[in-house]
């Protein structure tokens, strides 16, 4: 059995302190001033417990055996164009016959040279290797019970953090926390005063107090780190798998984050793996067993990462060097080397490690199905993720209206107060209702669309580790997004209607929503179904050009021919130009304008005054006024269904992805 020697490096005092509290959670532990009291190899260090002594913790024992990860990729050649396809497949295996344990209190590290597969086993352990091309094979134990991918990744028992942690950089450190200890936290008992206090205990531990406000896209490197772990830290997770947490850190930062890993293991016997890219020595303090990994994978060494570890690679291996980084580096440089030290752990030290991974007998272990909390629980949160996130958006809360606003001003003056009197008034006065819907449609559309692409990523990351379902997290940001469009639109068309004194300015607010809604359900609609902005951008352009034809501005409604009058049923413009004509003219009793009348007798024109009602005016457009009702009912009908064909695309893609 592998000896856990907490006592010679980084051991936490375990006697009850009756100067302790319960609520102070290592408040001051990376201060500078008790950071300098750690000792070294023979000094004693002194912290404050971070677990109650009354409570008892369930304790697991992760173990793998002969982990085995490859790539296998199908090459496909043709050799000319009338010739049969032939197909190849390669393999490439990146992790090849690995196995380990780490039990309840100890810190495993794992370590070797880049590309040596580090990542990838940490993958395969957690369970959230997602790509399809990887053949795992070997078997993964909790407590002695073999698992499934499935199983670990449904389970509430192990926590991952991952070498590049997705946020969202328009939240706070601590509205990200908040955020995360509301819907991932399952306890039942838990009130969200709990959750919060949690949050701010987490904080304190990390020594992140400073940055409690920043929003995470000013962060450091060295803080996201610590923000990562932090929202991993505070489901409390019988095992967390961390990918290199001391990447791109300076020492101080590096040896301040393992350490509060170290204690969080010790304290709270927690099982932790964590993967290393080229430690310090101070480093090894707070590392309780050693994986190293040599090139193809293969292992070159598990065990005790103090004293077994340098008889190994000094006695048995003949390697020289004066400190343990000295020699994992020359595993790690040198790839006759490290297939040769590998070469001898498989014919010295593998069968003990097979041993003990089998001794293995407590089968016991509690009920760890993933407790997701309610729909509705989700919903508010998310509606107050969206809201949060989306008004720190520049583009959102200032570049867009601001954009609006000058357009409005702009076509305002341009139509302010048209003169009856004037040839052509009719026809200026109709283009208004066209000009409005089309260019708060197209500025909207594009915000939208690159909104719900960017968060994608995110939000995959989100549904695997079951944080939220999709169904709460599109319905969040279908209310939230209409919202904002709401607001927007409201702004923006009160400008013009008044500039222009329109009728009816309410009706004429409530159309000019619906139709800027429709346009963002089909910007929706292409997010979901593209893959990059650019497909986005080149989707939407056309899209808005052919439908802008079904309008009645640039073609008569009634000069439509019948293969294309389908078009016109799918197009919000036309709905929403055709209300806002119908608002305008249907209590118009007499329109008078100039007009041009032909004098049969002499083939000539004479200026005369023409007399028309509303009725007339929409019968000229191919608008009728009862079909208001109608087409407001149309636009509701086309924000439903481009979004629930949208909600069924952006489904089907992502069960696709974490199959």
């Amino acid at each position: 059995m592998i000896a856990n020697n907490h006592g010679d490096y980084g051991a936490i005092d375990h006697q009850n302190n009756s100067n302790s509290t319960n609520g102070n959670i290592l408040s001051n532990l990376f201060s500078r001033r008790n950071y300098t009291k750690m000792r070294d190899a023979d000094e004693e260090m002194s912290q404050i417990s971070i677990i109650e002594p009354s409570m008892k913790r369930e304790e697991i024992t992760m173990s793998w055996s002969n982990i085995t990860v490859e790539v296998i990729q199908k090459e496909k050649s043709r050799l000319s164009f009338w010739s049969k396809t032939d197909s190849s497949t390669s393999r490439h295996i990146l992790v090849n016959e690995v196995s380990g344990i780490v039990r309840p209190g100890e810190v495993l590290a794992i370590m070797g040279t880049s590309a040596a597969g580090k990542t990838t086993l940490l993958n395969a352990l957690s369970g959230y290797s997602d790509r399809r091309e990887l053949n795992i094979t070997g078997s993964v134990m909790l407590n002695g019970c073999v698992t499934t991918s499935h199983e670990r990744r449904s389970s509430n028992i192990i926590g991952y953090v991952e070498q590049q942690e997705l946020f969202c950089e328009t939240l706070t450190v601590q509205e990200h926390l908040v955020f995360q200890a509301m819907l991932r936290m399952s306890s039942k008992i838990l009130t969200d005063d709990d959750r919060r206090k949690r949050v701010l205990d987490t904080i304190k531990l990390l020594c992140m107090e400073r940055c409690v406000s920043t929003t995470i896209a000013k962060l450091s490197g060295g803080e996201r780190k610590r923000l990562a772990f932090a929202a991993v830290a505070l489901t409390d997770p019988l095992i967390m798998l961390i990918d290199e947490p001391t990447s791109n850190l300076d020492s101080y930062l590096a040896k301040s984050l393992m350490h509060t890993i170290h204690m969080f293991a010790v304290e709270r016997r927690r099982s932790i793996v964590v993967v290393l890219h080229q430690p310090t020595t101070d480093m090894f303090k707070f590392i309780d067993t050693l994986c190293v990994l040599s090139d193809n994978g293969r292992q070159a060494f598990f065990g005790d990462a103090r004293h077994e570890a340098t008889n190994f690679f000094a006695d048995q291996c003949g390697l020289e060097g004066e400190s343990l980084d000295e020699f994992i580096e020359q595993v790690s440089s040198n790839s006759t080397v490290g297939q040769q030290v590998a070469d001898r752990f498989s014919t010295n030290s593998k069968s003990s490690l097979i041993s003990s991974i089998e001794s293995i007998s407590d089968k016991s272990m509690k009920d760890s199905t993933f407790v997701t909390v309610s729909f509705w629980r989700q919903l508010k949160w998310l509606l107050w993720y969206s809201s949060v996130g989306g008004a720190r958006l520049s583009v959102r809360s200032t570049k867009l209206p601001f954009r609006l606003l000058i357009m409005g001003i702009i076509f305002g003056l341009a139509y302010f107060q048209l003169d009856p009197s004037e040839t052509h008034y009719v026809r200026n006065l109709n283009s208004i209702p066209f000009i409005i819907g089309m260019s708060l449609v197209v500025s909207s559309m594009g915000v939208i669309a690159i909104s719900l692409l960017n968060e994608r990523i995110l939000l995959i990351r989100d549904i695997q580790r079951k944080i939220y379902s999709l169904q709460a997290y599109y319905i969040a940001k279908f209310i939230s997004d209409s919202i904002f469009i709401i607001i927007i639109s409201i702004l923006y068309s009160i400008i013009i209607v008044l500039l222009v004194n329109m009728k009816e300015l309410g009706l004429m607010i409530l159309v000019i929503s619906l139709e800027a809604l429709a346009g963002c359900a089909v910007a929706s609609l292409m997010a979901s179904s593209s893959s990059s902005i650019l497909i986005i951008l080149l989707l939407l352009h056309p899209f808005n050009i052919i439908l802008n034809q079904f309008t009645g501005v640039f073609i008569n409604l009634k000069s439509i021919p019948d293969y294309f009058i389908w078009l016109q049923y799918l197009s919000y413009y036309y709905y929403g130009y055709s209300s806002m004509l119908i608002l305008q003219w249907r209590n118009v009793a007499i329109a008078q304008e100039p007009c041009e009348i032909v004098t049969s007798s002499i083939m000539s024109t004479s200026p005369a005054i023409c007399y028309r009602n509303g009725t007339a005016i929409l019968s000229e457009y191919g608008v009728q006024q009862h079909n208001l009702n109608f087409n407001l009912l149309m636009l509701v009908t086309l924000i439903l269904g481009y979004h629930i064909i949208s909600f069924i695309i952006l489904f089907i893609r992502i069960r696709r992805i974490l199959k």
